[in-house]
């Protein structure tokens, strides 16, 4: 992975390259209370077959072979229109 400096001077990470999955829930490991990813045109996560992409427009794509939406209370749909199918 290479890194480049973004507009704020701050370190950035480009590229792509083979790691062992980072270990989230050891207690010895801190995990912040907010990650802030940001991106002045477009932020993809990638796994297999699926994705997540934002951009900066304000869309979210979501793409997979099953997406699964679940709610304990109301889920709400809201749109200046909305199409199923």
């Amino acid at each position: 992975m290479t890194t480049t400096r973004n507009r704020t001077g701050r370190r950035a990470a480009t590229g792509a390259t083979k790691r062992a999955p980072a270990v989230v829930d050891s207690p010895a490991t801190a995990v912040p209370e907010e990650l802030l990813i940001n991106a002045a045109k477009q932020i993809t996560i990638r796994c297999g077959e699926s994705s997540i992409t934002l951009t900066a427009a304000g869309k979210i794509i979501l793409r997979g072979k099953y997406i699964v939406s679940r709610s304990s209370g109301v889920q709400r749909i809201k749109g200046g229109s909305v199409q199923i199918n």
